[in-house]
């Protein structure tokens, strides 16, 4: 009994199982994305069976249930963002031309609450031969970016940062990875990259100032370099508020 009660007690926010019962649906959870700093409203995606292509609606946590007349997109292979509550970014399905050749989202659009999709801004177009186009938002206070992006094929990718409502190109080796923490951005290299008269090898792990990036600078703060015997994990680095794990 004394076990029993020192048991954490679980509060059930969605019950996928009476969730598909109810829908007549094999529903499989496919993801969430809950809107900072609150939380309390979630785009969450469903998949029947375990398909790509998933369904998503808005979820409010205080309620239970999902927001009727809220975000809601029909099965496709779709991602969605968050700008504010009344707003997304949304990657889906708008008809003949908006999919890449890989079946994935091609243009990006902005999304106000209460308006038809058909309505929604383009913010950002790939290429039909691209895998797929993509949005982030980092909300992080005092460091709010937006970037937009293409993934070209599935090691390379070009991303732009929206300035004053335009776009500009972050200037890096396609195949690297970046990451970024606040005023930090991070390149994980996948290639030898050369910079002046030095090598930075495949594998390393580079720093820069964002700012300093974007103004084309390359001043870069080696933080790991592999050998032989050692390597960073494919994942690359991980971000605390004050430290960067390795």
């Amino acid at each position: 009994e004394e076990y029993r009660k020192l048991q954490p007690q679980w509060d059930v926010l969605l019950d996928l199982d009476a969730l598909g019962k109810t829908e007549n649906e094999n529903w499989v959870w496919g993801g969430s994305d809950c809107l900072a700093p609150d939380y309390k409203h979630c785009l969450i995606s469903l998949s029947r069976g375990g398909a790509d292509a998933k369904v998503t609606r808005e979820f409010d946590i205080d309620q239970r249930a999902f927001v009727k007349d809220g975000f809601n997109l029909p099965e496709a292979k779709s991602q969605l963002d968050w700008v504010d509550i009344n707003t997304v970014f949304v990657g889906t399905d708008f008809g003949s031309g908006s999919m890449t050749q890989s079946g994935y989202a091609r243009v990006i659009k902005r999304w106000k609450r209460g308006t038809p999709l058909i309505e929604a801004e383009v913010m950002y177009e790939g290429q039909e031969t691209d895998v797929a186009a993509f949005a982030n938002v980092d909300k992080t206070p005092g460091f709010e970016r937006i970037t937009f992006g293409r993934s070209t094929d599935f090691y390379n990718t070009e991303i732009s940062l929206l300035v004053n409502g335009k776009l500009i190109k972050i200037d890096k080796p396609t195949d690297a990875s970046l990451s970024w923490q606040r005023e930090w951005a991070f390149l994980l290299l996948k290639s030898d990259l050369k910079v002046a008269a030095k090598v930075y090898k495949s594998g390393s792990l580079l720093a820069i100032k964002l700012d300093d990036l974007l103004k084309g600078e390359r001043n870069f703060e080696l933080l790991f370099e592999p050998s032989a015997t050692r390597s960073l994990s494919r994942s690359g680095p991980s971000t605390t508020r004050d430290f960067l794990l390795l």
